[in-house]
């Protein structure tokens, strides 16, 4: 199964126009994950994320195959770099 991550928060953002996180008690976007994840199947093996952001859903969900993207080229270079050359990136940032 595909799941699109901005997708979720939008969807739920619709039903509820006026949703809030903290209002339901989470302090986050990332501790309403737990509840998300319930409603998704179980093997995911194409993750879609047109903003990815923080990442939050990608990172917990921890797929099989997932395409990324963003309107801030730099947060989508910083992703790239993660996933191509961590080393020199925690190196980088060391000096």
């Amino acid at each position: 199964d595909s799941v699109w991550g901005s997708a979720l928060k939008q969807a739920v953002r619709r039903v509820y126009p006026g949703f809030n996180e903290s209002y339901y008690g989470y302090t986050s976007f990332s501790q309403l994950l737990k509840d998300i994840e319930k409603h998704l199947p179980e093997r995911i093996d194409n993750y879609y994320e047109p903003f990815i952001g923080g990442g939050a859903l990608l990172f917990h969900l921890q797929p099989r195959k997932a395409v990324i993207n963003d309107t801030n080229a730099e947060l989508v270079n910083l992703y790239r770099v993660i996933k191509e050359n961590p080393e020199g990136l925690i190196e980088d940032l060391k000096t």
